[in-house]
């Protein structure tokens, strides 16, 4: 059985990146790869969520359910990466703000590892290893997913507001 805590956790954090998304709404995106990253991030909070819902159940789903959803989450993560590479921490790591690219390089670093972490965990479980080991899926899985959304979390909160305020005026997120 998945650890309570565990689901509790992921209960809150899925609230949390939802409400968090929900609540920045009102924010005009300076640039369109900030929009991009943005919808990113509402779209894996939902998926993330429903990813959850499966996993709260004491059997595994049929295979071709659970693959359409890790298929989701895994691609839109990837797109979400790259769009992140391509069009917003190259703006922000040549900011004139020192500050603002050391955020963003910290950020680069670390994201490194969640990649390299979520391309293991999908290589690691396969059909028939989820099928045989359902409880260490769930519990793996969902590790995973709390790392992804503090990952979110972090983003909206200390990197994505770079792009919002003097770093647009110094066109370091401009288009």
């Amino acid at each position: 059985m998945l650890d309570a805590a565990i689901v509790d956790r992921l209960f809150i954090y899925n609230q949390s990146v939802n409400a968090h998304a929900r609540h920045n709404e009102w924010w005009e995106p300076r640039m369109d790869g900030l929009k991009q990253c943005q919808d990113d991030h509402r779209r894996l909070a939902s998926i993330a969520s429903r990813l959850t819902s499966v996993l709260a159940r004491d059997r595994p789903p049929p295979a071709s359910e659970l693959y359409a959803l890790r298929q989701e989450l895994v691609s839109t993560l990837i797109r979400h990466l790259k769009a992140e590479d391509w069009l917003l921490y190259p703006k922000l790591m040549r900011s004139p703000d020192p500050r603002i690219s050391q955020i963003a390089q910290s950020f680069v670093n670390e994201m490194g590892g969640l990649a390299l972490t979520f391309r293991n965990h999908s290589e690691r479980w396969a059909a028939y290893a989820i099928e045989s080991d359902w409880p260490g899926y769930r519990r793996e899985t969902a590790q995973l997913l709390i790392a992804l959304n503090e990952r979110i979390m972090r983003e909206d909160r200390d990197l994505y507001p770079l792009c919002d305020g003097s770093a647009t005026s110094l066109g370091v997120c401009a288009g």
